[in-house]
Parts: structure tokens; sequence; C-alpha cells
């Protein structure tokens, strides 16, 4: 039931996602995509550790321009760990989103995105 829930909503946000909406509509759908992923961990001080990150990482996006194709590929991102969720593969859904977060970081010191292989 909860999965069933969870990738319709995953499926919907990625739908908005992909309208290309400006940065803060798009931010704020991702904060969400993320915390509902958190949640199905079964982890409270996981949702509430993304939470805090998330509320850091809109603040620091008013701070330095987002690149223009960071969030085409944090999109492709999403679904490759949404499909590893949807197909019950743990292992691909954590190396999905230790890659997510490699990423992350990557971009927000400087050094752009890291486009993972075989996406």
């Amino acid at each position: 039931m909860f999965l069933s829930t969870f990738l319709k909503y995953a499926e919907f946000s990625m739908r908005w996602h992909e309208r290309r909406d400006a940065f803060p509509q798009w931010s704020e759908r991702d904060t969400m995509l993320h915390l509902v992923i958190a949640d199905a961990s079964g982890s409270p001080r996981l949702v509430s550790e993304i939470g805090r990150i998330r509320s850091e990482v809109f603040r620091i996006s008013h701070l330095v321009p987002v690149p223009a194709g960071a969030r085409e590929l944090a999109d492709r991102e999403h679904r490759t760990l949404i499909r590893a969720i949807a197909k019950h593969r743990p292992d691909a859904a954590r190396f999905a989103m230790v890659r997510h977060v490699e990423s992350t970081r990557a971009l927000w010191l400087g050094l752009g995105r890291i486009a993972s292989s075989g996406e």
C-alpha cells in the first residue's frame, strides 16, 4: 500500500518537475520528493535531517546561481532512484541515492554535477 502511494506521488512529482517551472517551484517539489523518499525509509530521524538539509539548500540556492543543466540531471537521478524503489531493488536504490548525493555535493562545491554512467 505505502509503496503504491509513494510511486504515485513520485510519478506526479516527476511530471511537475518536467514542467520546467522557475527554480523556487522546482526546488519546493524537489524537497517534497526527498522528504517522501526519506519517509519511505521508516526513519523519523532521516526525515528530520532531510528537512533541515533541504532548508539549507533552498537558502543557499538564493545566494549561488544553480546551473541550467543541474535540474535536468537531478531529474534523471530521481527517475533512476524511483525506478529502483519501484522494482524493489534496494542495492540499486542505494547506489542511485549515493550518486545523487555525490553529484549534488559536487554541484555545491562548484565542480558541476557528476553525470552517472548508464543514464
